[in-house]
């Protein structure tokens, strides 16, 4: 018996929502630039391809490239998500140097555009102990994100 609010309240809080969004592969076009500090210019230095999975409200994208996932979830009642990741250790080519980056965090918003695109802003934030000068740096970008074929 003491079992059963429990189920209620998981229940609630993963959500039941349907969302228009797919559950596939998108691929990232950079709309605008809005900082680059470490002289990448194109969000394919850094990012690949996301795979969306969703349970609710609750999102996940796994990541080609950094390899690794991004948490978050929808915003009530509409069709916005937020997602995070932070990722250690990278190796990574910042502007003419091969940097060990030790934490690289990741932020997106995105707005559902149709069941296979969306839109948001991404920011790729690089934090690295040995040569901070060349390797500390902000990658920040608005995208447009459609299935990939």
């Amino acid at each position: 018996m003491r079992a059963l609010p429990m189920v209620l309240l998981l229940g609630l809080v993963s959500g039941c929502r349907q969302h228009v969004l797919e559950d596939v592969a998108y691929a990232f076009t950079m709309t605008t630039l809005l900082r680059d500090d470490c002289g990448f210019q194109m969000p394919s230095a850094l990012v690949g391809t996301g795979t969306l999975r969703t349970t609710g409200d609750l999102v996940s994208m796994e990541l080609s490239r950094p390899a690794g996932r991004l948490s978050g979830n929808y915003l009530s009642l509409e069709e916005q998500l937020e997602l995070d990741g932070t990722f250690a250790n990278q190796q990574l080519a910042v502007g003419t140097q091969t940097c060990l980056v030790d934490v690289e965090t990741v932020h997106l918003t995105g707005v559902t555009v149709g069941a296979t695109q969306f839109t948001g802003t991404m920011s790729v934030n690089l934090d690295a102990k040995v040569n901070p000068q060349a390797c500390t740096c902000r990658f920040w970008f608005d995208f447009n994100a459609a299935k990939v074929p």
